[in-house]
């Protein structure tokens, strides 16, 4: 006979682990993406040029607003704006030769503080992580946001000139392209940001540019370096987090990436030929899906940026149009077809970065 504490023992074990099987067995469903109220384009604006802006358009209006960012704050954003989050309620843009972050409410775009770190930061890329923003800087170092306190928590030394970033758990992946070097890098350093530290450097090709990351997998692109070889034919690296090694390349030129169930849209514009590919890859078997994903006809000039609505995959690609003229995005159906167009004109030159607004 079971003595009544051991049986009531057992049952709260088996309730237990009833419960553990249950959670393991049925992981919460994620809440769905709310749609989008309206987006935000960044125009980087001319180097120099001091004519960085934001535009806004809004969708149940078809209207947009250029130079949200100056009606807001009575003031110029700045010297190339460079990237942009929205994490949490704020939006953080990144203004390259102003050597700051903007930190700005996402649905008024007030200013809340500008970020710095000395005169030669020259920050290019950023990303969120676990309630703090990592920033790359033409410095050499990643540099680690506390999103509390708006200040630079630490700097960790990767390699020159680093643009891209991305994050798997407590690893930060920096694309380091060498920049201004007579001969570009051709790494990506591996951040334990547990330690503050690089741990290891992942050799890919030269004149590497941007990553992004798709189920444990980090896809790195690699633009055109003449310069050093003339008929160097650049690919995509595919990185596999769980070793850090290469796992593989795929034969396409690539820049900005956009990643949507499995499938990776990016984009390469030759100044050479004046001709530009916009394509999509299977993320599952790491091979070319669609050699040109626009099947309307829509002509896309100097594809500049591309980004994806994840509420219902709308694919949005920045069209820079021509040197010294304002720009264009182009908003697509999953199919390729283009939905609608926003003109930035007269202000918004150099688009290259769209982010919603739910």
């Amino acid at each position: 006979m079971i003595h009544k504490n051991k049986l009531s023992m057992l049952i709260a074990s088996a309730l237990l682990l009833a419960v553990s099987c249950n959670k393991n067995d049925f992981p919460p469903t994620p809440d769905p993406v709310k749609p989008a109220q309206g987006l935000y384009v960044l125009n980087e604006g001319a180097y120099f040029g001091n004519n960085a802006s934001l535009s806004y358009y809004d969708f149940s209006s078809a209207k947009v607003t250029n130079e949200f960012y100056k009606m807001a704050n009575g003031e110029k954003l700045g010297d190339t704006g460079n990237d942009a989050i929205i994490y949490g309620s704020k939006m953080y843009i990144v203004v390259n030769n102003s050597n700051l972050v903007a930190v700005v409410d996402k649905q008024t775009v007030k200013l809340i503080t500008k970020i710095t770190s000395g005169n030669n930061w020259q920050p290019r890329h950023i990303v969120p992580y676990q309630g703090k923003v990592l920033v790359t800087g033409y410095n050499g170092k990643l540099s680690v946001i506390d999103t509390a306190t708006w200040k630079v928590e630490k700097t960790i030394s990767v390699g020159p000139y680093p643009e891209g970033v991305a994050t798997v758990g407590h690893m930060a992946y920096v694309v380091n392209s060498g920049g201004r070097n007579p001969v570009p890098d051709s790494t990506v350093s591996v951040v334990d940001l547990n330690k503050g530290e690089e741990i290891k450097k992942i050799v890919v090709g030269i004149n590497p540019y941007m990553i992004a990351e798709d189920n444990g997998k980090l896809y790195v692109t690699a633009r055109e370096a003449g310069w050093v070889i003339k008929d160097y034919v650049p690919k995509i690296t595919v990185i596999d987090s769980k070793n850090n090694s290469v796992a593989k390349t795929i034969d396409r030129i690539g820049s900005k990436m956009a990643i949507y169930k499995n499938n990776l849209y990016s984009y390469n514009y030759s100044y050479t030929t004046q001709k530009n590919e916009i394509y999509v890859i299977d993320t599952k078997v790491d091979k070319l899906l669609k050699d040109n994903f626009i099947t309307d006809g829509t002509e896309i000039k100097i594809p500049y940026g591309i980004d994806i609505d994840e509420s219902n995959g709308n694919v949005y690609i920045c069209d820079l149009v021509a040197s010294g003229q304002p720009g264009v995005v182009y908003c697509f159906d999953q199919s390729g077809k283009k939905k609608f167009s926003i003109s930035l004109a007269p202000q918004g030159y150099l688009p290259n970065k769209v982010l919603f607004v739910r």
